[in-house]
């Protein structure tokens, strides 16, 4: 351990590197959760085209069965 002028300079290392070490950890922990996150909005989108595409596929059904019902009625 240095001393000088009474400063303890290896604790100052020691505690600067936790605090860059800490600050990593947080920076990682933010871009886990920014990844999760654009996950979920992708699967998010994804599930909004399936309902969309089905809901297409329903109304085509339905105007499909009603030109029929037309057609023979």
């Amino acid at each position: 351990m240095a001393t000088i002028n009474g400063d303890d300079f290896t604790r100052d290392k020691e505690t600067h590197l936790s605090d860059r070490h800490q600050q990593r950890c947080a920076e990682g922990e933010r871009g886990q959760i920014n990844a999760a996150r654009m996950d979920e909005d992708r699967h998010r989108r994804q599930r909004q085209q399936w309902n969309d595409k089905d809901r297409q596929q329903i109304l085509d059904i339905m105007a499909r069965q009603r030109e029929l019902h037309s057609a023979s009625g």
